[in-house]
């Protein structure tokens, strides 16, 4: 929710502190930023504290960054409060799945894990359709700190929810944060884990950041259909990933999901940006574009407890996996518009497209390898 809150938003804070394109991007950008700096630092803060007291830090700190955006009347604070944000959001995303291998029963592991790989579009998807309806009455801060509220009550509950749980290993066994940096970037598993997110990541997040463009430029869409298109080719990413995970409770083979995926995505951006095929068919391929690109985070996810060296060190994998994810996040926009604008033509897309899903391909079919010899 924290991300998809500021494109909304974004003309009103770009009018009130004269935010220029690069300052507004930054605004955007900074959780991401922070994620794909951080991950595997604050994965091992995590595994060292405890990771359900993590999460409660957290969410005190996204709250703690809403109210210091909200009251904010300079674009520095404003960017100070986003970093908070972020701290606070990485700390989440790496804790969660810790957190999740103990909340639920062995047998429902890998379908809790297909919702939890949704946080991302289904956050994104609920925030940019509830924004408007504060947004217009009231105004950017209103929603800021409505977002306080959210995440305040959210620790609220998950510390009344999670007291009586056993955590992940005893402060005894807990390892210091430089032998597990040490110990999980010396594994193969968890890099195999981040570079198939990050291939996963580049290719869904720049379609989804050039689809509009490409909808009213080459479709001849109007601005709002080629919003409301993109906006549902994001939400398909959900079922995706619920779908993902009931494929994984099925008994499928961990690396077959990425692998489909990797195919899949750069079939549909062939069939998008090159082929010559009847409009409706390019829509009808983005979607279906997002909704098998979920099946990849369920799967990296439920990995990370396999890959890691052990027990004590699940969120500091888990913070590799998010590294990779939000290094594929930043790098995957500007680098296909900086190709399409290079050689001058979205043809041309599939020099990173087919790329990214011949690496995504690879690092899955060696994650089945190392998967089969433990």
């Amino acid at each position: 929710m924290q991300a998809g809150k500021t494109p909304p938003a974004l003309g009103l804070l770009r009018a009130e502190f004269d935010l220029g394109m690069t300052a507004a991007g930054w605004v955007v950008s900074l959780l991401s930023v922070i994620a794909a700096t951080i991950g595997i630092l604050s994965g091992s803060v995590s595994d060292r504290i405890g990771n359900r007291r993590m999460i409660i830090i957290c969410l005190g700190l996204i709250s703690l960054g809403n109210v210091i955006g909200a009251l904010s009347h300079s674009t520095a604070l404003l960017l100070i409060s986003r970093v908070v944000e972020g701290f606070g959001f990485v700390g989440i995303v790496v804790s969660a799945p810790s957190v999740l291998m103990r909340a639920a029963s062995a047998r429902h592991q890998k379908l809790v894990f297909g919702m939890w790989g949704a946080y991302m579009p289904a956050g994104m998807a609920l925030m940019m359709a509830a924004a408007p309806l504060l947004l217009e009455p009231f105004g950017w801060r209103e929603l800021w700190f409505a977002n306080a509220v959210i995440a305040a009550l959210f620790g609220v509950m998950f510390y009344a929810i999670t007291k009586t749980m056993t955590p992940a290993a005893p402060p005894s066994e807990r390892v210091a944060i430089g032998p597990a940096v040490v110990a999980v970037l010396g594994a193969f598993g968890p890099w195999l884990l981040g570079l198939t997110f990050m291939a996963y990541s580049m290719q869904w997040i720049a379609l989804m950041a050039w689809l509009p463009t490409f909808m009213t430029e080459t479709i001849g869409a109007s601005i709002a259909d080629a919003a409301l298109v993109t906006a549902l080719v994001v939400f398909l990413n959900v079922p995706g990933n619920l779908f993902g995970g009931w494929v994984l409770q099925t008994g499928a083979p961990r690396w077959s999901l990425p692998a489909t995926a990797a195919v899949a995505m750069a079939a549909c951006a062939y069939g998008i940006f090159v082929a010559d095929i009847p409009d409706g068919w390019r829509i009808g391929l983005a979607l279906f574009f997002s909704f098998i690109a979920g099946l990849v985070p369920p799967t990296l996810f439920a990995g990370a407890g396999m890959h890691s060296p052990s027990p004590a060190l699940i969120a500091t994998t888990n913070g590799v996996i998010i590294n990779g994810a939000n290094i594929g996040v930043l790098l995957g926009p500007p680098i296909l518009g900086a190709i399409i604008g290079a050689y001058g033509g979205w043809e041309s897309s599939m020099l990173m497209m087919g790329a990214l899903g011949v690496m995504g391909l690879t690092t899955s079919l060696l994650l089945g390898y190392v998967e089969r010899g433990k």
